[in-house]
């Protein structure tokens, strides 16, 4: 089963920033561990609330608008050679957390922004490795890494079953956007993404679909979309053991 866990710390008052993990070390494009390196990881945050209270985005025209992130790991080094050397680990909000506080976000893009017109977009919404034109919107999740065997984990996670085209979508029958809700428990200190939830997870390793592009019928989704609490009959709420302190 594949678990995406973060864990729940913090930074600066207006920023919140994020640190890769795997197998609680460092996780990169650089250097191997366990075996694995990262070739790709990038996801949009969105709809941000403390407290229940919404939260805007502090623009500043590239990471960030007012109501979306791009959270961008892959440094253009190593297995990422194929990135450039622009990452960014942190996004930063118009209000201040600590502890004790509810902070809550969705990881994906809002659908009216998803679905418009992204040559006409701003900040990371004009980022086309990021765009995914034959699903008509944007890729929320884009993960990849690979081992020494050479065998490659990808995940691509967007929303699918999209009625209409471009800039006329209508709706989708699976929106794909996680919730996330988390107990703040240190402000100064930031979120650490647990990897290994991902990679050590058992698999088959001959199945050709290993992997995930959001096909409902894609077995390698089934695990990613449980965790991501976007499986059947789940509300689309992260599962409690996915995000933990």
């Amino acid at each position: 089963m594949i678990l995406l866990f973060l864990s729940c710390f913090f930074g600066e008052p207006e920023s919140i920033s994020f640190e890769l993990k795997l197998n609680k070390k460092s996780f990169s494009c650089s250097e191997a561990v366990e075996g694995w390196t990262l070739t790709d990881f990038r996801f949009f945050v969105s709809n941000i609330l403390i407290n229940g209270n919404a939260a805007s985005l502090v623009a500043d025209n590239l990471w960030q608008t007012n109501r979306v992130a791009l959270l961008d790991f892959e440094d253009g080094t190593g297995s990422c050679s194929n990135g450039d050397s622009k990452i960014n680990t942190h996004i930063k909000i118009s209000k201040h957390i600590k502890t004790g506080d509810v902070l809550e976000f969705d990881i994906g893009v809002p659908f009216d922004q998803n679905h418009a017109n992204p040559v006409k977009a701003n900040g990371p919404l004009r980022n086309m490795s990021m765009h995914w034109s034959w699903r008509t919107g944007y890729k929320f999740i884009r993960f990849g890494a690979k081992n020494l065997e050479g065998e490659s984990l990808n995940v691509h996670l967007g929303s699918t079953g999209c009625v209409g085209e471009m800039t006329d979508v209508e709706h989708c029958i699976y929106p794909n956007r996680a919730k996330v809700k988390l107990n703040v428990v240190d402000p100064q200190k930031a979120i650490l993404i647990h990897m290994d939830r991902f990679l050590f997870a058992p698999r088959d390793l001959a199945d050709l679909k290993w992997g995930c592009m959001s096909e409902r019928d894609d077995v390698g989704c089934e695990p990613v979309f449980k965790a991501l609490g976007l499986g059947k009959d789940q509300d689309g709420v992260t599962q409690k053991e996915v995000f933990l302190q």
